[in-house]
């Protein structure tokens, strides 16, 4: 399919470089409903996905019956959604995050009671270990050997090298200090916080040096959901991120029409725009209700593995696109 684009000269700090908008939007390289490979089991409530990460060992899908994140599990499927294995959460645990590393363990980020746990699980889905952690950390990433963390403060927030509690933690002044901001871990040893209000990215190099970013965000006119000069860092939300191994970021803007897919910003390594498109969502007839007639699959989660790109529902439904 032909891909129309537009250059829009984009302005970033003092340079300025042209940037490809895409008009036309992407179509799907394929799309599936990963529920399809959880074995049928009675529950009061449907199951709803809290946690999803994407990596070289296939996708993990983080689940619960109902809106809380307790007697949960993790569905580990390749990229095409065919099950490969699940790991068993203890049920008074309720999962807040959870990573893998290049080896394939799994660690996820857990609390009971107001303590959090790490647990850490072998590529077999095994439990290894089961560790309350003395910090009130509330969100974990993987990357570049280390296990990361963050927590909150009065004005900001804390990243602290869970691998290496000797390593010095490293302070971050967030926009919006209450909201815990989307944590990421490159494969080059830094991190990356993701201001979901304010369109604010935090990136932190593997010595701990801060840089931030608020990417000007480039005029779509194919967007009609928001009007013509109204996309800026100020009423721009971002509803998820991502990071690619080579470090390049992915966020969705959280406002737009189904109809007109979920508009992606792709920022490099020193959080500058790259790219601007659409990634046009797949339809199901299960979706199909008064304020979504078309039955458009709906946004909560991305993740980057290899060369795909994947959107994921909160009801399991997934879409993958070229990248």
């Amino acid at each position: 399919m032909e891909t129309r684009t537009r250059c829009l000269q984009i302005f970033c700090m003092a340079c300025a470089f042209a940037v490809a908008a895409d008009g036309a939007g992407k179509q799907p390289a394929g799309w599936f409903d990963v529920t399809q490979s959880v074995a049928a089991t009675p529950s009061p409530q449907p199951l709803v996905l809290h946690q999803f990460r994407a990596s070289s060992h296939g996708l993990y899908f983080g689940f619960a019956s109902g809106p809380h994140a307790v007697n949960g599990f993790v569905l580990h499927t390749d990229i095409a959604g065919t099950k490969l294995g699940v790991v068993t959460i203890p049920p008074e645990l309720e999962v807040h995050d959870l990573d893998v590393d290049p080896s394939g363990r799994l660690s996820a980020l857990a609390i009971s009671a107001a303590q959090p746990h790490l647990l850490t699980y072998n590529p077999s889905g095994a439990l290894e270990s089961d560790s309350p952690l003395a910090q009130p950390i509330q969100a974990i990433c993987q990357g570049g050997g280390s296990l990361r963390g963050v927590m909150l403060g009065e004005t900001g927030a804390t990243l602290s090298n869970l691998s290496d509690p000797g390593q010095e933690s490293v302070r971050i002044s967030l926009s919006q200090p209450r909201r815990v901001p989307i944590l990421l871990c490159t494969a080059a040893g830094g991190a990356v916080l993701v201001e979901r209000t304010g369109a604010v990215v935090h990136l932190v190099n593997p010595q701990g040096g801060v840089v931030f970013n608020s990417p000007q965000i480039p005029e779509m006119g194919w967007l009609t959901s928001i009007r013509a000069g109204q996309l800026s860092a100020r009423n721009v939300a971002f509803s998820t991120a991502a990071v690619s191994p080579e470090g390049d970021v992915f966020v969705t803007l959280g406002h737009f029409k189904l109809a007109e897919g979920a508009v992606v910003l792709r920022l490099d390594a020193q959080g500058s725009l790259v790219s601007a498109f659409r990634c046009l969502l797949p339809q199901f007839p299960g979706l199909v209700e008064s304020n979504n007639p078309q039955g458009f699959m709906t946004v909560e989660k991305m993740g980057v593995a290899g060369p795909w790109l994947f959107l994921v529902s909160g009801d399991g439904k997934v879409a993958f696109y070229s990248r």
